[in-house]
């Protein structure tokens, strides 16, 4: 079945294709523990999870400085 939506999807997929192929781009895989995404669908190490959440900026780094530092 034809749905105009499905005609952009394969517009979309050949100007990648044809960018791959003539070197223009490099797609590339991440190791899952790279992908931010992950931390919204699954529930990642407590390590990964604070990366994630720096990079996006949902938490300042001199938060995990003082949580680090032993209470006198």
């Amino acid at each position: 079945m034809f749905h105009t939506r499905t005609k952009h999807t394969h517009i979309q997929y050949y100007i990648i294709l044809e960018n791959v192929e003539g070197a223009r781009i490099e797609l590339t895989y991440p190791p899952t523990g790279d992908m931010t995404a992950n931390s919204f669908t699954k529930a990642p190490p407590q390590s990964t999870l604070t990366k994630h959440n720096l990079g996006l900026g949902l938490i300042d780094q001199s938060i995990i400085v003082l949580e680090g530092t032993p209470d006198d």
